[in-house]
């Protein structure tokens, strides 16, 4: 900026003004300095302006009013900024229309002037060079000006043409927990260089760099605040059954093993997913557009500010749960989590704590535009009103299987369409990092081919049409893969059997409909059938593709198919639901034939085929040998014939030890001679403390009682010595190895005991030989 004069004196005559004159020109100096500054704000805010108004469409109205004084003394700013006549630095200054500008008298005609402008001799050059630089500069802000003017002329001409296509783009909702940087334009090298004084000033950009704004741009987006029930989204997503969960139904059983939900893309895919609901437009739309189309471009942006979890569990929650696991998780994703401690069994104040919460921020200023609340219950149906009535939009977020009907089907309570989580299951559920193979799976010891083989080889071995998944368990259970089975690897790699079965594509499940399963209706086992040609084209195009690991190479080195030759203990399962399972004795006739050779003669019980009874039998059997009664039907039968090859390897030792002994078990009626001797001794201990045990039972029963009852009354106390174990050492035991049975028993004490007649059933084969026992009178 060139020096100034002094203020207080007169241009041409150098003498003292007066003191009205000395504040007019202070004042003039004031706007000259404001107009014509390099750096003045107000250049800068007039500018601002214009861009402004160019976005919004409003700059014939901005400049009809206001601006087109600002604009004018911008482009002139000597005419209305600095003092007509001389200007400070020796030149000519422009003088008012319609008026000539005061007369010019030289140094030399002038000899009042004459002192001062030697004075200054010494300056002018300087004082020249600087207003010189000030008036490029206010020549470049004209040129920027000028061009942002054909720029309104230009949006002017194309609102006016409807023929003409213009789609601006609505930029997509932007959350605050993945906030997405937008890249600025890169500069020119050359729009910004410095000047022979050492200054930086920007070219002038050419109007075709200049393209029209989208119509929200600088539009401040809405703020949304996210609120979830943590504990009702905990049940929803891990403690739901396969048939009413969508996530195990797409990923499998175990897909927490293998999967992580990606929290921090939750409030993105949200702010997505919600539609405005076109009540109101940022700009016109054109007139072609629908109002569908209308709404969708000028739908204003969302960005969740915030998002607040609110659950509690039990001090005593292990940190490897999943429940403990997923919020930290949410923690980890910059989620508030309101953790509290459960006392007791109920969890009211989780609800009461986040209904207050959003409560309290519908009635902040400015803290939220949209609540957003993730739950499927109810009784947040108040809140919710409550909140829309303070002037607040209200989404819900929630999963089809576990939301109440009156949540989205009750009107007035929410503002926008339900966003059903099931819907982004693909971008919420993401593999574990580091641990993802080609297939989507958690890179396993086992490969897909490994156990393809496996499965298809047990099938087409069996011989059948079809086997059923629980013979595949039980041998896959078998199998060994390093220090862990088959079936485990499976279960922990790809979820389990029928998850892989689904995946592999080449084998067919098929439901069961049985007489079997009816009767027991936990039995959730199913056929698997194999596609031939598919099967045999899918295995050669693995074998080729699959690299084989280190535990694999060694499994199949040893694999061998020897253990399926015995069909009848391989596909027990398929050969009994197909009704031709062969007879099959609960022992092996090598056994059996030896004690016959003994001469001893199996009873029923031991000879019986249990996989032929029901489920209520089997448990009868069960109670009768003093076993559990709890499990599948398998389970009961395996159990019963272990207990039963146990005892046949008792009599084995007895047959040999004493051949009497058990010469006439399967034939009590013929123990009734108190004289026949047992051919074992017994103490006097042993048979009191037996006989004790009979006598007070049968009193406790009015004085009769059935054989079977009599013998798992024995089986429940303790034997003379005090010793006990479930099904190997008992009362009845050590009856049974002095005497033989409970029919010798009674005979030997027919003084006390008195054998009655028959009880059996035709209808029950295993009661053949139940009789009763009764006291004697005067016993």
């Amino acid at each position: 900026m060139p020096s100034s004069p002094p203020t207080g004196v007169d241009d041409h005559t150098g003498q003292a003004l007066p003191r009205r004159r000395r504040r007019r020109r202070r004042r003039r100096r004031r706007r000259t300095v404001f107009y014509t500054s390099s750096n003045t704000p107000y250049r800068i805010l007039l500018l601002c302006g214009l861009v402004a108004c160019v976005h919004h469409g409003l700059v014939s109205q901005w400049v009809g009013t206001h601006a087109w004084v600002a604009v004018h003394t911008v482009l002139h700013p000597r005419r209305y900024g600095v003092p007509y006549g001389r200007d400070w630095s020796g030149q000519c200054t422009a003088h008012p229309p319609g008026q000539f500008p005061p007369p010019i008298l030289a140094d030399d005609e002038d000899p009042d002037h004459a002192s001062l402008a030697s004075s200054r001799s010494n300056t002018n050059q300087n004082e020249s060079a600087g207003w010189k630089e000030t008036q490029r500069k206010v020549e470049q802000q004209q040129q920027q000006i000028d061009l942002l003017l054909q720029l309104v002329q230009q949006q002017q001409s194309q609102q006016s043409q409807p023929s003409q296509q213009y789609s601006p783009r609505a930029p997509a909702p932007v959350s605050s927990h993945e906030v997405t940087a937008t890249r600025a334009p890169e500069r020119d090298p050359e729009a910004l260089s410095p000047s022979t004084n050492g200054n930086y000033s920007r070219s002038v950009p050419s109007t075709d760099s200049i393209a029209p704004a989208t119509a929200n741009t600088g539009v401040v987006p809405l703020k949304a605040m996210l609120f979830i029930d943590g504990t009702w989204l905990y049940y929803s997503i891990y403690e739901r059954t396969e048939a009413r969960c969508p996530i195990i139904q797409r990923y499998g059983r175990g897909w927490q093993n293998r999967y992580d939900f990606h929290w921090a893309a939750l409030p993105r895919i949200l702010c997505e997913s919600l539609r405005d609901p076109g009540w109101s437009t940022n700009t016109a739309a054109p007139a072609h557009t629908t109002t569908h189309e209308s709404a969708t471009k000028n739908a204003r942006p969302m960005e969740i500010v915030r998002a607040s979890v609110f659950t509690s569990y039990k001090a005593d929650t292990p940190t490897s749960s999943f429940r403990y696991q997923m919020f930290q998780d949410m923690q980890a994703a910059n989620y508030d989590v309101h953790m509290m401690e459960t006392v007791g069994r109920g969890e009211k104040c989780v609800d009461i704590q986040l209904a207050v919460e959003m409560m309290h921020y519908a009635t902040v200023p400015n803290a939220y535009d949209v609540a957003l609340l993730l739950t499927g219950d109810k009784d947040f149906m108040p809140a919710m009103i409550r909140t829309r009535q303070k002037a607040r939009k209200v989404g819900l977020v929630s999963m089809k299987t576990g939301c109440n009907r009156a949540l989205y089907e009750t009107p007035g309570l929410k503002d926008y369409d339900v966003v059903w989580l099931e819907d982004h299951l693909d971008e919420l559920i993401v593999p574990k990092r580091g641990k993802v193979n080609g297939s989507n799976h958690v890179e396993a010891v086992v490969s897909v081919f490994t156990l393809m083989k496996i499965l298809y080889d047990f099938v087409t071995e069996s011989g059948l049409e079809r086997v059923t998944s629980r013979d595949i368990g039980r041998y896959l259970k078998i199998l060994k893969l390093g220090s862990r089975s088959v079936l485990e690897e499976l279960k922990l790699s790809y979820g389990g059997l029928r998850q892989f079965l689904t995946m592999s594509g080449v084998f067919v499940i098929e439901t069961r409909d049985d007489h079997y399963q009816k009767e027991d209706p936990s039995d959730k086992a199913y056929w698997v059938r194999v596609r031939l040609p598919e099967a045999t084209v899918a295995l050669t195009e693995r074998a080729r593709s699959t690299r084989l690991s280190a535990a694999e190479k060694d499994f199949l080195e040893t694999y061998s198919l020897t253990i399926l030759q015995d069909k009848a203990t391989a596909y027990y399962h398929s050969l009994l639901l197909l009704d031709t399972l062969p007879d099959a004795p609960s022992v092996s006739r090598d056994a059996a034939n030896a004690l016959r050779a003994d001469g001893v003669e199996l009873p029923d019980d031991l000879t019986r085929d249990y996989s032929l009874c029901k489920v209520a039998e089997l448990k009868d059997c069960c109670r009768a040998r003093g076993l559990p009664i709890g499990g599948t039907k398998a389970v009961l039968v395996d159990r019963i014939r272990s207990d039963v090859e146990q005892e046949i390897a008792r009599l084995q030792t007895a047959a040999h030890s004493s051949p009497r002994k058990y010469q006439h078990l399967n034939m009590p009626h013929l123990l009734s001679d108190p004289s026949e001797e047992t051919g074992t001794t017994v103490s006097d201990e042993t048979d009191t403390y037996l006989k004790e045990l009979v006598f007070e039972y049968l009193r406790a029963s009015h004085g009769q009682a059935s054989s079977r009852n009599v013998g798992r009354y024995l089986a429940s106390n303790k034997s003379s010595t005090g010793e006990y174990k479930k099904g190997r050492q008992s009362a009845l035991h050590e009856l049974k190895a002095h005497y033989g049975g409970l029919a010798s028993f009674v005979g030997h004490h027919d003084k006390l005991f008195e054998r009655q007649d028959t009880l059996g059933s035709d209808n029950d084969p295993a009661s053949t030989y139940e009789f009763g026992v009764g006291l004697r009178k005067g016993a």
